[in-house]
């Protein structure tokens, strides 16, 4: 079977909650083999919508969406995700080893014990995040910052054509920002990562393009953002992004008639 064109493709996609308006409206995106898209855009403007729609966990009221060339739910098990918030069930008692685990569990499989090959994916994970040594930890012990490891890791787990992180760097001090970015530039070699972020650091020191999301995108192929884009997305009003952990202002403050 030939290999599609584009990892991640949606045409005129319109997705609302509930009836509501429109949170998604006439987003059409294409994301090409080992692309490292930054997503960018205001709170609320749909960019945390726009991972669940390309999932398959939204279906969209219209548009078509792809995933590695075939319908959402056919594809995801070749998808690592990580979901925004870290510290959910942080007082479960589960330890790092069974998070990790649960990115190989495959649901309507009833029992499930895991093989060999689940084992070693698992400690594949585990070892490149550098928390091999936290495996008998339990998941509440640990540091934002390990927390946010964990949870690459499950994805890992997968072994992904494709990532999606929702601000995998939220609420992590600047060192661990950096390690974690190392780490997805380095995975961004083998595949396909998408990532919404606050942060310019990825935009542009390891994204190869960018999507500004506010109900429509506009998408750049290169790593930068330009004025047209953010006075599209943000509105004329001044708008602050963090750089190198440092609020930076991308247009010029002015006065409201």
């Amino acid at each position: 079977m030939e290999s599609p064109l584009y990892d991640i493709e949606l045409e005129n996609v319109r997705f609302a909650y509930n009836g509501s308006g429109p949170v998604l409206d006439g987003i059409s995106l294409a994301v090409r083999p080992r692309e490292f898209l930054a997503v960018l855009g205001p709170n609320g403007g749909g960019k945390s919508t726009l991972l669940r729609v390309m999932l398959g966990i939204l279906e969209p009221q219209a548009g078509k969406v792809s995933l590695l060339g075939r319908p959402p739910l056919e594809s995801v098990r070749q998808v690592g995700y990580v979901p925004q918030d870290a510290n959910t069930n942080r007082g479960f008692p589960v330890s790092v080893e069974d998070v990790v685990l649960m990115g190989r569990f495959e649901g309507g499989r009833g029992s499930w014990s895991p093989s060999a090959k689940d084992r070693a994916a698992v400690e594949g994970a585990m070892e490149r995040m550098g928390i091999g040594h936290l495996r008998r930890s339990r998941i509440g012990e640990l540091s934002q910052g390990q927390r946010q490891r964990v949870a690459i890791a499950r994805a890992l787990a997968v072994e992904p054509a494709v990532m999606l992180l929702d601000e995998p760097t939220a609420s992590v001090d600047l060192q661990t920002q950096a390690a974690l970015y190392d780490i997805l530039g380095e995975l961004n070699r083998e595949i396909t990562i998408v990532m919404v972020s606050h942060d310019l650091t990825a935009l542009t020191s390891y994204a190869t393009s960018v999507a500004c999301v506010n109900r429509t995108l506009f998408h750049h192929d290169r790593a930068e953002l330009t004025g047209d884009m953010v006075q599209a997305v943000y509105g004329s009003c001044p708008v602050e992004l963090i750089a190198h952990g440092v609020p930076h202002r991308v247009l010029q403050r002015h006065d409201h008639d």
